[in-house]
């Protein structure tokens, strides 16, 4: 806090907040008014503020309120005082007597910002207690009130959502104050409105379940390699899970673990009310083993904040296809006043550290390729390092040595926000590119956005929101892959490429160019008080061209390929609700909402696979000499529903919520659909803010006890119901045939899940301590799982059928300290952590003992999902012997002897069952801004094919003396020459055994995610024009504390797109460093 007296500041630097003349007696009368109407409230912890309220700053300095929100027919009463009216008597004989004691008045002005960013705040109430006098902030956070009475007084700063400020000036007659706030964000808020899963903008004390909230100040520290990374450790129940080095690269998101064993397990997308494709962006070439996702088209700088709810408990409202949980994203908006440009750049580097373990000096040759293992020079012993002549270097090696290299990182955006109290806008543009750690990997990308919200008419507001989005990624042949880079350079000369020429690799192009184009459309409507209706529609369309190319005397084949994959995507969004509102007696309130949605999902792909060029050069399709494959996909389905729900209130403390969403989908079949013409999803919701009461003692703020039930569904694939045929032939072509290629199943209706969730949320010792809590059971029934028909019926595609249970349970814990606050400074920290466990109840038929897939992942009755499943070692660890297992003759595990056993030992889940973060910020100053963040995955195994793979061959490092003694200990049947090893070291490496299941390994780890410091210029550095301006160094990835023996244990193979997860020739996520400069003029 700054303040001064002296004279009036100039009118240039007041902007908006400069009134022109004084106001007439009636406009007082009506500023005082409105501000009396602010004490009418039934939340004892609630703060007087208003939130996106329609107010305007009148001459005079003072303010009208009409007090219109997103809920603006809330009831909030309270019993009367005899000190309201004389509060709101001695404002009205103050108004009245302005004019005559002008002379005894002076000038406050000042500049609200937040306290954790240094971003203005618009729209901030400022009072000046006991005068009845107040204004708002403008867009560039700027206030001024005239006619302030001389003396000491206090300054009363209020904001919906952030933390109550005061402030003393004394104020001399003619004179001017300045005053400079900063507000901090409250750690439990329950004023404030959400949207996602309530009928219409509810305040957060009337919603049941639990609701994760990420604001654009928390993704402002992030330091995330993408969307997806930002959320993770940010948000409970949420899990992220996968990070590789590759630029472009997206994540795996879920929420509350595993929802579906049929892969369909990420939660719905909506941007500003309009749905978005969910997951990646595909591509049907897989040379590069990672993929882009429709998230990496959004601008975090775009965000003003995300809403999560995680579960069937949250999601009935959605419908079919919202049992995985909802995340909406709410872009910023414009408001009232000048032009307020943001400015942002970003200049970095990344790279990648240590590949693999260090007992490998090269980084198993991605770091130094200088020298490379060739085992044609040293025929019968590959293993002994120091042999003379086993070390070469790569024919193909860059001439920096290594593979990698530090790749360049620049951002630019720029962002305007303005306009007139009928209509507001926000603007941006945005230009990056990410250089890979492996040349020629490269990620570009364009953004523009322009969203305006027209207030002008009477009784109606419309949104418009729309942004385009431009990405090019140059992708490298990756992962398990014969022509994959870090295959074949892990491998030296074992690799594929010929005279171990690993370049040769990179020959083969990958080049994605993906456009994306969003637009909404939302009017409110609210021709009463007490009466809302809301109407939103917009298109979600996306476009991926994907080339993948072999050149002429590509050495994998020689004539060359061409691969062009096109992949259209459209969405169609139509969501109506209305709702109405009274006052029922005894203190009570009703509100009866009702609605429909209805989506329209198209994907058109036309995939065309060429092979023969007779030369080098440019080429397209025609050119090829044969069309080796072509397809097309085509994909239509359409969905939606209507609902109708019902809330009491009981004096703004406990609210009671009941609802039915009813719901029909193309995909259903159709007996299904004539049994069951529309699919039902209830829900039922209380909370009580028990802390409103007179007796909850005053040190105990806030506590607020909710509980929730609902059901919600997964529709099943798009051809579910359908019948394909497929014209074939056999030997002779003049016989033409068919065969089925997909079988309808008639009777197939939604994936449907319940939940039960309960929790709390409680403030303590004036917002000291927050802390949050739920716990939850899910219940996953007519699981949709792939059948495979009787063999006489001739057909061997599986067909989906609803048979599968499984269950989930978990809790979610928040805690949020406030360690120190003084000196103009503030030290915080903050703590998430959570517990999910999905289990397999039943697989719905009995041919099926268990399913199979990738990476040694299986589904199982009564086990995780997924889980690592398979035989095990019986003696690993006895000292000097040879590995026996399960399924071999005289096997002795844990004391029981067990022979020729089949693969049904459990291991471990491979998704991480516990998950936590803890956040540490310090603002020394008001100037500096020290921010850490760490997160941590522990409980799941993973299994490491690259390890595994290498170690067959003789080439993991850890490997090397392993099976140098084993080898030479069976050549001369002498066992004490492998004696020093146990019997799980030697099944790990030696060649004539290394069973998969040897390296299935724990895989937790703790990652300091981010770690950065800011500075705010002071204001009087900057040039006339700047409002400010932050300088912000940022480390990201900058430490890794993990047991697993492979690259890094969240580098997965397909991370964003496999159902399995695996481990293995995916590059460890880079260490990125880079100076940030944001600018506000």
């Amino acid at each position: 806090m700054a303040w001064h007296s002296g004279p009036a500041p100039p009118r240039e630097e007041l902007g908006d907040a400069l009134p022109a003349e004084h106001a007439s007696c009636s406009q007082m009368l009506a500023t005082h008014l409105a501000v009396l109407r602010r004490s009418v409230t039934g939340s004892r912890s609630a703060p007087s503020a208003i939130g996106d309220s329609d107010a305007s700053i009148h001459q005079g300095g003072m303010m009208s309120i009409h007090m219109f929100d997103q809920r603006p027919w809330t009831v909030r009463k309270r019993r009367w005082k005899p000190a309201n009216a004389i509060s709101g008597a001695a404002a009205l004989a103050f108004a009245l007597l302005a004019g005559p004691l002008s002379a005894q008045t002076g000038t406050i002005s000042g500049v609200l910002t937040n306290g954790e960013t240094g971003e203005p705040l618009s729209n901030v109430q400022i009072s000046l207690e006991g005068t009845g006098l107040g204004t708002l902030t403008n867009n560039q956070g700027r206030f001024l009130m005239l006619n302030a009475p001389a003396g000491e007084r206090e300054v009363v700063a209020q904001l919906i959502g952030f933390r109550e400020e005061r402030r003393t000036v004394s104020l001399g007659s003619g004179e001017s104050s300045l005053v400079d706030i900063s507000m901090y964000p409250l750690a439990v808020e329950l004023e404030g409105v959400v949207v996602t899963g309530t009928a219409i903008a509810a305040q957060k004390r009337e919603v049941g379940n639990s609701i994760s909230l990420v604001t654009s100040d928390e993704l402002l520290y992030a330091g995330a390699i993408n969307l997806e990374d930002a959320l993770r450790g940010r948000a409970l129940g949420v899990s992220i899970t996968g990070a590789s080095g590759t630029a472009g690269a997206g994540s795996d998101i879920l929420l509350r673990g595993t929802n579906s064993v049929n892969g369909r397990n990420r939660p719905l997308i909506y941007v500003d009310g309009v749905r978005m494709p969910t997951g990646t962006i595909e591509d049907a070439s897989g040379e590069a083993q990672e993929h882009a996702t429709f998230l990496g088209s959004i601008r975090e700088e775009d965000i003003e904040r995300i809403e999560i709810i995680k579960g069937p408990a949250a999601s009935s409202l959605y419908g079919t296809d919202a049992s995985a949980g909802v995340i909406q994203i709410f872009t910023k908006k414009g408001s009232p006043g000048a032009p307020r440009w943001t400015m942002n750049m970003q200049q970095g580097l990344q790279r990648v550290g240590h590949v693999g373990p260090s007992l490998d000096p090269t980084g198993l040759r991605v770091n130094d390729c200088t020298r490379q293992f060739n085992h044609s020079l040293d025929e019968g012993y590959h293993f002994n390092r120091d042999e003379a002549g086993t070390l070469i270097a790569d024919p193909g090696c860059p001439a920096s040595g290594s593979w990698l290299r530090d790749a360049h990182v620049q951002d630019y955006a720029l962002s305007v926000r303005g306009g007139s109290e009928e209509v507001t806008y926000y603007a941006s543009a945005g230009y990056g590119i990410t250089e890979g750690v492996i040349d020629p990997n490269e990620s570009e990308d364009v953004n523009v956005r322009a969203n305006f919200t027209f207030s002008g008419f009477e009784n109606f507001q419309i949104n418009l929101n729309n942004f385009y989005t431009r990405r090019d990624i140059a992708w490298i042949p990756n992962g398990d892959n014969s022509e994959g880079l870090l295959y074949n350079v892990a491998r030296g000369d074992e690799g594929e490429t010929p005279d171990n020429d690993d370049s040769a690799v990179l020959d083969l192009t990958q080049d994605q160019t993906i456009n994306h184009f969003n637009s909404s459309a939302n009017v409110d409507w609210t021709p009463m008080d007490n009466m809302r209706h809301r109407l939103t529609f917009g298109l979600d369309y996306s476009n991926s061209h994907y080339i993948t190319q072999r050149p002429w005397l590509f050495w994998n084949n020689p004539l060359g390929t061409r691969t062009v994959d096109i992949e259209n995507r459209r969405v169609i969004t139509l969501d109506y609700a209305g709702t109405y509102l009274f006052e029922l007696p005894g203190n009570f309130t009703s509100t009866t909402s009702a609605g429909a949605q209805y989506n329209q999902f198209e994907h058109l792909g036309n995939r065309t696979d060429v092979e023969g060029f007779i030369g080098p050069g440019a080429k397209v399709l025609e050119n090829a000499e044969e069309v080796t494959n072509y397809n097309e996909d085509r994909d239509a389905t359409e969905g939606g529903g209507f609902f109708i729900q019902e809330q009491l209130g009981w004096r703004n403390r406990l609210f009671v919520n009941v609802g039915l969403r009813a719901d029909t989908h193309s995909s259903f079949g159709r007996e299904y659909t004539k049994d069951v013409r529309f699919t039902m999803y209830p829900k039922a919701q209380a909370t009580y803010t028990l802390s409103d009461h007179e007796f909850w003692p005053s040190w105990w703020e806030t506590f607020r006890l909710r509980g929730a039930y609902g059901e919600s569904g997964e529709a099943p694939p798009a051809d579910a119901s359908v019948t394909i045929f497929e014209a074939s032939s056999l030997a002779d072509e003049n016989n033409l045939g068919f065969i089925i290629n997909n079988l309808a199943n008639l009777r197939v209706g939604p994936e449907r899940a319940k939940e039960f969730e309960g929790g709390f949320d409680a403030s303590l010792f004036d917002g000291i301590l927050a802390l949050n809590g739920t716990a939850y059971y899910r219940k996953t029934f007519d699981g949709l799982i792939n059948v495979a028909p009787a063999p006489s019926s001739g057909i061997n595609e599986n067909i989906p059928q609803n048979v599968g249970i499984w269950d989930s349970r978990g809790i979610e814990v928040g805690m949020d300290f406030l360690v120190f606050e003084g000196f103009s400074s503030r030290v915080s920290i903050n703590a998430n952590y959570q517990y999910n466990h999905t289990r397999m109840v039943e697989l719905g038929n009995p041919q099926f003992e268990q399913f199979s897939f990738s990476y040694l992942n299986r589904y199982r009755p009564d086990r995780a999902i997924p889980a690592l499943i398979g035989k095990m070692m019986c003696n690993p660890d006895e000292m000097g012997a040879l590995p026996t297992y399960t399924d071999d003759d005289d096997c002795v595990l844990n004391g029981v002897e067990i022979s020729n056993h089949p693969d049904t030992f459990f291991y471990a889940p491979s998704r991480p069952p516990h998950e936590a973060s803890v956040g540490f910020r310090a603002t020394l100053f008001n100037d500096f801004i020290l921010d850490a963040f760490g997160v941590a995955q522990v409980g799941h195994w993973l299994y490491d094919d690259l390890a595994q793979e290498l170690a067959v061959d003789g080439l993991w490092p850890e490997c090397w003396p392993i099976n140098d003694a084993v080898n030479a200990g069976v050549l001369a049947e002498d066992p004490s020459l492998y004696s020093m090893y146990t019997a799980k070291e030697i099944g790990r490496c030696w060649e004539n055994e290394s069973d998969n299941e040897d390296w299935m390994e724990p895989a937790d780890y703790f990652r300091l995610q981010a770690v950065s410091l800011s500075y705010r210029m002071p204001r009087d550095w900057l040039p006339g024009g700047f409002t400010g301006a932050t300088i912000q160094l940022r480390a990201t990835n900058l430490f890794t504390w993990t047991r697993f023996s492979g690259l890094y244990p969240d580098a997965l193979i397909r991370p964003a797109q496999q159902t399995a997860r695996g481990n293995g020739y995916i590059l460890p996520p880079a260490r990125q460093f880079s100076m940030n400069l944001r600018v506000n003029f």
